[in-house]
């Protein structure tokens, strides 16, 4: 996403009349979930696109009921703010089951807080459909847009109209120039406090925290500052447990977090600290690492867990045991709910993320070559010595470093491992998956 001021369009309407459909189709890809049951986009949910040229912000919303129980008071909250935050509204509207009073009771909602207000009849499959979206014109909207999210009909012509009343810049104040952006999934199972969290850190509700677990459905996109960096916030539905999988909506959530975990620079697996390491928290972590992902564990709920000084340390060191691969992985022990070191995560994901940018100079690598190899030889392979010649930084985000060797394929797994080792400690590389590959080399 790039560093500018992006104007907002805010997609509002009365549930399952495809506001998740039609995000998508305009989006060209499936970012948000869909289904025909009514009240399963519960989030915001914002994604960057460009039509012609012109690029925006596209935001995806609940939908706005009367209802009286807390889940929707939470969604039209959630619209409510997205309302707010638009520069334009596109309200969609369903032309086969016509104007209800739920439409103009939205439709008084916008005249009093929006003046740029485009509107749209999904559905419209066929010329029959066309005949009947004029009623909406009661709306007080004007002529509305006839389209077919699941067909595609109409969308480009919805697309033009759009941006020829689109401004150059919009409201959006979470992105601005000079800063880079930083993408940083929180991610675990469900019910450890990842929405919570979110909202701690902005200040603000800005996405549905609820104590049942499975409030969170889409990956949620949350735009935020610091001092040096764009923050995106990417709130992820929980990973459940394979057996647990059976509904199609859990399905398309969990297909959405891996997702996440392939756009982001960063991640944060929260964990429960009234709980122990899982199978799950397991399994997100070999994802991001295999992905290349910046990693950080954040231990919630902290002020619930009985302690003295040293609890923290004795969990961490527990579950480094437990998983060695966790032995470079920075912890923190938190509270979302009252925010206690809350803030750390930022200050913590920012370092991760710039420790993923080093550029290793060739001379400081080699220096630490000679260093380990003198201190630990690899065992003889083969009867034959296996010799390091050289090693030279390939990329970063993440860093990958090629080692010259005359037997590549015969390089120990633990020796690898010491290497490792030894580099976090030279180099400072603590939450980065750093990669190492060897070729051959013969001795010159």
């Amino acid at each position: 996403m790039e560093n500018k001021h992006l104007p907002i369009v805010v997609i509002v309407g009365r549930p399952n009349v495809g506001k998740s459909a039609l995000f998508n189709r305009l989006l060209g890809r499936k970012a948000a979930i869909v289904n025909e049951k009514a009240g399963t986009t519960r989030d915001r949910h914002y994604q960057q696109m460009d039509w012609n040229g012109r690029e925006f912000i596209l935001v995806d919303t609940g939908g706005l009921a009367d209802k009286e129980d807390t889940m929707g008071h939470f969604i039209t909250e959630q619209v409510d703010l997205a309302i707010k935050e638009a520069d334009i509204i596109l309200f969609l509207v369903d032309a086969i089951v016509g104007m209800t009073d739920q439409e103009l009771s939205v439709a008084r909602k916008l005249r009093k807080v929006h003046n740029k207000v485009l509107l749209a009849a999904n559905k419209t499959d066929n010329e029959e459909r066309k005949e009947f979206v004029h009623e909406f014109m009661r709306l007080g909207f004007g002529e509305p847009h006839s389209v077919s999210a699941l067909q595609g009909i109409g969308t480009g012509d919805l697309l033009d109209a759009l941006v020829e009343i689109i401004p150059e810049t919009g409201r959006w104040s979470d992105a601005k120039n000079g800063k880079p952006i930083l993408r940083l999934a929180i991610v675990g199972r469900p019910n450890v406090g990842k929405s919570t969290l979110v909202n701690q850190l902005t200040g603000e509700h800005r996405v549905i925290a609820d104590g049942t677990p499975g409030t969170t459905r889409d990956s949620v996109d949350t735009f935020m500052e610091t001092d040096k960096y764009s923050f995106v916030l990417i709130d992820t539905a929980g990973l459940r447990k394979r057996s647990h999988v059976d509904e199609p909506i859990e399905k398309q959530a969990g297909e959405h977090t891996d997702r996440s975990l392939e756009r982001c620079d960063v991640t944060l697996l929260l964990l429960d600290g009234t709980m122990t390491l899982d199978e799950q928290d397991l399994r997100i972590l070999t994802k991001a690492r295999e992905r290349g992902k910046g990693i950080i564990i954040g231990i919630n709920k902290w002020d619930l867990v009985a302690k003295d000084d040293k609890t923290f340390d004795v969990r961490v060191k527990e579950m480094r045991e437990k998983v060695p691969e966790l032995e470079h992985v920075p912890f923190i022990s938190l509270s979302a709910l009252s925010g206690q070191r809350a803030g750390k995560v930022l200050e913590m994901a920012e370092t991760v993320f710039a420790r993923m940018e080093k550029n290793i100079a060739p001379q400081d690598l080699k220096a630490w070559l000679e260093e380990c190899v003198e201190a630990h030889h690899h065992p003889s392979a083969n009867d034959k010595f296996v010799n390091f010649y050289s090693v030279l930084q390939a990329s970063k985000r993440p860093p990958v470093f090629e080692f010259k060797v005359n037997q590549p394929t015969k390089v120990r797994d633990s020796y690898t491992r010491y290497l490792k080792n030894r580099f976090n400690e030279r180099f400072d590389m603590e939450g980065v998956p750093v990669e190492f590959k060897y070729s051959k080399k013969r001795r010159p």
